[in-house]
Order: structure tokens, then C-alpha cells, then sequence
């Protein structure tokens, strides 16, 4: 019997992995967390429900697994379109408008998946959305130097720029406000709190 190479296995894996992941988001997206079963993960992926479980033990495993590479797929984009605007003002329109973008062209961007973890799991998905947070605190520290942003603590201005941001999550997944609309009055309210020239 002809013996399966390391490599073979790991692709293999990889596949199935992959085809779990998007399966998920795409039920995601379509029903809902509370609504997906892991059985519903599997006849979408085209594997045995136990396959599932050789991956993921449970949906909150998934999801996190899923958010992982979600983040990973938007900071590729956003840290390229980020490092190629001038000027820390246009870094972080970039930015805002990337993450804006990403919630109207995911429906599933509309649910509140922060308050489905469990307490103990509240580490791992807020370490999902550490890159985001820090490439936000790279800009405002830049606008710092640049002289354009107010002194202040980059890691704050960071958590709530990004409040802001989860308060359009909604109303952009459900198309009730444009992405370009939502990055105007994000900046707009933001800027107001860090622009070195409306300190008072």
C-alpha cells in the first residue's frame, strides 16, 4: 500500500479546512450564527459531519477560526491602501473607508458577533481584532509626529474610532447608509476629538 507524503496530508487538510471556513460564511451571511448547525457546515462544504469535528469542536471554534482569516484577508488590502496614502489624515480615511466597505459587502458583518463568545473566550476574538487596532494606532501615532492630530493616547483615540466604526456595522450591512457616507461622518466626528487644530 503506497504511503500518503506529509505534504499530501497537509494540502489535504488545508482543502478541507478552506471549504469549512467558507462554508460557514457563507451560512453566516445567509442565516445567521444562531441558525447554522455544524451539519449545515458540512452538507455545505460536501464532507461527513464528523469531518467537521476532526476541525472545529463547536461553532464558537468555527467562528473564531473564520474571523482569524477574515481579519487576515482585510488587513493584506487595508495595510497595502494604507501604506501607499500620504499623510497620516489620509491614512486613516483609508482605513475607515476599507472597514466601512467591508461591512457593506458582508451581510453577515451585521450581526453582533462580539457578544456571542463565551467569557472565557473574550481573549481569542479580541486578539482576532489586534491587528486592526494596531495598524489604527500606527496612523494616529504618525498624526502625532505630523503635528496634524492632537498628543493624546493612540491606543484610546484607536478603540474609539473603531466604536464608531461598529456603530454604522449595521445600518452599512443593511445598505440603509452608504460606505462613503458612513466614512464622512466617522471622520467628521472624529477629527473634531483629534485634529490639532480643533483642541480648545
Amino acid at each position: 500500500m503506497p504511503r500518503i507524503s506529509e505534504a499530501t496530508i497537509a494540502k489535504h487538510r488545508h482543502r478541507t479546512e478552506t471549504a469549512l471556513l467558507d462554508a460557514w460564511g457563507g451560512l453566516l451571511d445567509e442565516r445567521g450564527y444562531s441558525d447554522i448547525t455544524l451539519t449545515l457546515v458540512a452538507e455545505r462544504a460536501g464532507v461527513v459531519r464528523n469531518t467537521v469535528y476532526g476541525y472545529f469542536p463547536d461553532k464558537e471554534h468555527l467562528l473564531l477560526a473564520y474571523l482569524t482569516r477574515e481579519v487576515g484577508r482585510f488587513m493584506d488590502g487595508a495595510t497595502a491602501a494604507v501604506d501607499e496614502a500620504v499623510g497620516a489624515r489620509a491614512r486613516l480615511r483609508v482605513l475607515v473607508d476599507h472597514q466601512a466597505r467591508y461591512f457593506a459587502t458582508n451581510a453577515g458583518a451585521g450581526q453582533d458577533l462580539a457578544g456571542i463568545a463565551s467569557p472565557d473566550r473574550y481573549p481569542d476574538f479580541a486578539a482576532c481584532f489586534a491587528p486592526v487596532r494596531d495598524l489604527l494606532v500606527r496612523i494616529i501615532r504618525e498624526g502625532i509626529h505630523e503635528g496634524v492630530f492632537r498628543a493624546l493616547d493612540p491606543i484610546s483615540a484607536a478603540r474609539m474610532t473603531l466604536a464608531l466604526l461598529g456603530a454604522y456595522r449595521v445600518p452599512l450591512a443593511r445598505a440603509t447608509i452608504s460606505p462613503e457616507e458612513a466614512t464622512d461622518s466617522v471622520l467628521d466626528f472624529l477629527l473634531h476629538g483629534i485634529d490639532a487644530n480643533t483642541a480648545g
